[in-house]
């Protein structure tokens, strides 16, 4: 079978829009723990397009408003979002705590869920809600 992607991309990356991509690259970065994965795409000095990682996942992420797009995050659009981003992290307690420190607005605190993973739920400043879990893996009876 011939390569139908990049190596090294998902099959899947969210596209989100930001008010700001600098501001939202921070944020992802000192909130959340993503790297940048590719030079973000400029246009007269205001960044348009950046790509990030965590782990496995990426993500994209547009300016609103770039190339004439009408699409603005839930937070420009007072629209609360349909769909949640749910992403695995190695300590979920610790990485909760780091985005609190970073200024995410925590929307469920870390708890057990009746699915088996210890989950905590967030919001951030362009209105996407995201949900990062520990799998505590198979307990033994």
């Amino acid at each position: 079978m011939s390569q139908f992607k990049p190596h090294g991309v998902p099959t899947l990356m969210p596209y989100l829009m930001a008010k700001d991509v600098q501001q939202a690259i921070d944020f992802y970065h000192a909130a959340f723990g993503f790297e940048l994965a590719d030079q973000p795409m400029e246009e007269n000095g205001v960044l348009q397009h950046a790509e990030m990682t965590f782990g496995e996942a990426r993500i994209m992420m547009g300016r609103e408003g770039a190339w004439e797009s009408k699409a603005q995050s839930p937070a420009s659009s007072g629209i609360e979002q349909g769909t949640g981003l749910y992403l695995y992290c190695e300590d979920v307690d610790a990485h909760c705590e780091q985005a609190r420190r970073a200024g995410a607005e925590i929307t469920l605190e870390v708890d057990n869920m009746f699915w088996g993973d210890r989950m905590y739920a967030v919001k951030d400043n362009d209105g996407y809600r995201w949900s990062f879990a520990t799998w505590p893996g198979d307990q033994e009876s």
